[in-house]
């Protein structure tokens, strides 16, 4: 008889087949997974062939475009000799037709103690090329404050951009012109309260249809300074009149601490040398300074450093590196450390091997083109340890630019604190503009409450590009002004060197947060109330710079320059 098989018995049997299967199975997972390893391991080198070919081809094309770069660099120089040589022989032939050179201008005697070099005498302009075509740009003019439009172009509701774009007059409607409003209003007032008058207005306006930049297509710029166009709603906002003019004119500033300022003819002296390197594009870093400093305000940076000589510039506030290049130029041995939270808009770095830069933002590692400079984590002017300077050097040979959108009150408070004396603030803007609470602003006792539809018991100041803003009570605003008078030994603004009055709308002026545009005559009264006299007045100071060089929008973006001494 057969016996069966037990229970345990057939168990044994199916663990024996299960086991004998699952090795099966890992022998197969293991022969694909050699077979992939391998196949993957001959792609990897011949990937690594490839790289070492491509990296030899890179040489060879390197190898060959720095011998071709050097052949041209070769032909280039001998060219230029060509050109020296033949430029030579001309100026030797029109030497007997030229005019006598000008005399050497005397050296301005400071006001400061410091002493800067002797300055140069003034250069001819009557030969000097013009600007390069590329940096005659419109695309930042206000071109709705500048009608030219023709009688078909009112018609259609619009005009035609110097770019070629039809822009319509959506929001504006005609007025007097400029020259109309000029020529009615009395300067009697004006002119005894501020300085100016009205053949000086009206001089500006003919100077500054002599500068560079006149598109061809659209024709005289005699039209665009006409301003014929406002906006719709403008009289409901910050129309000045002459009653409230008046008020502006005979308003308590910072007047009494203008005693021992430059005076209009040591900054003519200096301005001669200056506009000889301003106009020199070939040697500046930008042609444009978009964003940042134009004409007058990089005038009054070079102006004071050039004069000042400090052994220490602090800047707070670093954008391109135009100033940086300025002030270098003004005060070649001077130790200069810069501070900006954002580095990416530097173009313009100095290579002086004391040169110090905090930068931002904190995970940021310079790159092989920065290497040599001294690129420290960025902090904030309260935030450095400012031990490396000496007490006296901070008081008296260390010259600070401040140009960070700050509240520039708490700025005054915080250099004080840390024993510095003397700065420069760039963005010092008129009442009711900007993004920051400015020393303009603090210096007029009214805070600009007598404009129309204003508050009269609070004050709004503003700090970091306007995202920092708070109400103050117009007591507490007039508090800090008699501080920062009683602290104060002087404050000066640099004027503009040319002025005509819509530049005061160039961020348009605010009124409770909205836009707004006077009419001509009230800009005349805005610009009387608030804006000095310009630094050129006559045809024959504006044909001695040569200033028919100069785009005309280098005169845009004036926002008061001033340099303060702490007592």
């Amino acid at each position: 008889m057969n016996r069966r098989p037990s229970i345990s018995g057939w168990t044994a049997r199916v663990l024996m087949v299960a086991v004998g299967l699952f090795m099966v199975t890992q022998f197969i997972t293991y022969v694909s997974m050699k077979t992939a390893v391998d196949r993957h391991g001959a792609t990897i080198r011949r990937m690594e062939d490839t790289l070492r070919n491509l990296e030899a081809v890179k040489e060879r094309h390197l190898s060959a475009l720095h011998s071709g770069l050097m052949g041209a660099a070769s032909d280039a120089s001998q060219a230029l000799r060509q050109v020296a040589q033949a430029t030579a022989s001309v100026d030797k032939k029109l030497k007997p037709l030229q005019h006598p050179a000008p005399n050497p201008i005397p050296q301005p005697t400071p006001q400061l103690k410091l002493h800067p070099p002797p300055l140069k005498p003034p250069s001819k302009f009557s030969d000097r090329p013009p600007p390069p075509a590329d940096i005659l740009d419109f695309g930042d003019v206000p071109w709705h404050l500048l009608s030219n439009q023709t009688e078909s172009q009112q018609v259609t509701g619009g005009y035609v951009r110097p770019d070629g774009q039809f822009a319509r007059w959506t929001w504006y409607r005609r007025c007097r012109s400029l020259p109309e409003d000029l020529a009615d209003i009395d300067f009697t007032e004006i002119t005894r309260l501020t300085g100016w008058t009205k053949p000086m207005l009206q001089q500006q306006l003919k100077l500054l249809l002599q500068c560079n930049g006149m598109p061809e297509q659209k024709g005289s710029w005699i039209q665009k300074l006409m301003r014929e166009f406002i906006h719709k709603s403008h009289n409901l906002k910050a129309d000045v009149t002459p009653g409230v003019a008046s008020q502006l004119m005979s308003r308590e500033t910072c007047s009494a601490l203008s005693v021992s300022n430059p005076e209009r003819e040591e900054l003519l002296e200096y301005f001669a040398e200056f506009i000889k390197l301003y106009t020199d594009f070939g040697a500046r870093p930008f042609d444009f300074n978009p964003l940042g400093q134009r004409l007058t305000h990089s005038f009054a940076t070079w102006f004071h450093v050039r004069r000042m000589q400090p052994k220490y510039i602090i800047e707070s506030g670093v954008h391109k590196g135009h100033t940086t290049w300025l002030m270098r130029q003004a005060a070649p041995q001077a130790r200069m450390i810069m501070m900006d939270p954002d580095h990416t808009q530097i173009a313009h770095w100095d290579r002086n091997a004391d040169t110090l830069y905090f930068l931002g933002p904190p995970d940021w590692t310079p790159n092989a083109s920065l290497a040599g400079l001294d690129i420290r984590p960025w902090r904030d002017f309260t935030e450095v340890d400012w031990s490396f300077i000496s007490d006296e050097d901070r008081a008296h040979n260390t010259l600070l630019l401040i140009d960070d959108h700050q509240d520039e009150w708490d700025r005054v408070k915080e250099i004080r604190a840390r024993g510095f004396k003397k700065a420069m603030f760039d963005d010092n803007w008129f009442v009711h503009q900007g993004d920051n609470f400015s020393l303009k602003q603090l210096c007029d006792q009214t805070a600009g409450s007598l404009f129309p539809n204003q508050a009269t018991e609070k004050v709004l100041r503003m700090a970091n590009f306007s995202m920092s803003n708070k109400w103050f009570p117009l007591s507490k605003h007039q508090e800090d002004r008699a501080e920062f008078m009683a602290l104060t030994r002087s404050y000066f603004e640099m004027p503009p060197v040319l002025w005509y009055p819509p530049l005061i709308l160039y961020t348009q002026f605010r009124t409770h947060h909205y836009k707004d545009e006077p009419s001509n005559a009230a800009l005349v009264y805005l610009t009387a109330s608030m804006v000095q006299p310009p630094l050129i007045q006559t045809q024959e100071e504006f044909d001695r710079f040569g200033m028919h060089v100069m785009p005309l929008r280098e005169f845009w973006y004036y926002m008061n320059h001033c340099l303060i001494e702490l007592r």
